[in-house]
């Protein structure tokens, strides 16, 4: 019954007006977060889309809570800002012009992907190996291998100059590092 009453205090936060945490909804979120169900979701949470990251910070509520908190290091490398669309990034290495795309904000239309690939002779696809089984969004039994394989099928067929680049294309996946080893010995 406890449990029903904390879930029905965290339900009811309206989350716009919120600018610290304090009890009774830290107790309610850490008693909720402790609940036998709620680890089970967590464990599951590759179904859910839910971030490796929530149990990094629901462990270590009584911190994040304190009115004195600042975040550290590692807590800014854990947290995950959406983008919405495709974003371009282009760099410079040794007068070669490199581009990096983020299509993490076009989940809905991977479809349109690939119009990204022109003129591509090699991908980095970067996926963390925390979410890398995990169920997509926009499919019930889709993971992020199908989705890989799917692209590079794609973007091979449709890298500009047909024929003469299909043989360069090199596909190369890579995976996030971050939650198996210590940031301190990253930055």
């Amino acid at each position: 019954m406890a449990e029903q009453a904390h879930a029905q205090l965290v339900r009811e936060v309206d989350v716009e007006k919120v600018s610290a945490f304090e009890n009774p909804y830290v107790d309610a979120i850490k008693s909720l977060w402790n609940d036998p169900g709620i680890q089970e979701c967590y464990d599951r949470r590759r179904e859910y889309q839910l971030s490796d990251s929530t149990k990094y910070y629901l462990n270590d509520l009584d911190r994040v809570a304190d009115p004195a908190y600042l975040p550290t290091q590692q807590d800014v490398l854990r947290v995950r800002v959406p983008t919405t669309g495709i974003i371009e990034y282009p760099f410079d290495l040794q007068s070669v012009i490199f581009r990096m795309v983020d299509v993490g904000g076009q989940r809905s239309e991977r479809r349109k992907w690939i119009h990204c690939f022109e003129n591509v002779t090699s991908i980095m696809f970067l996926v963390a190996l925390s979410e890398y089984d995990q169920v997509l969004v926009e499919s019930d039994n889709e993971c992020l291998p199908e989705v890989r394989d799917k692209l590079r099928g794609k973007a091979r067929g449709a890298v500009k100059g047909g024929q003469e680049h299909r043989g360069r294309m090199k596909i190369l996946t890579l995976q996030e590092l971050k939650p198996l080893f210590s940031t301190s010995k990253l930055l």
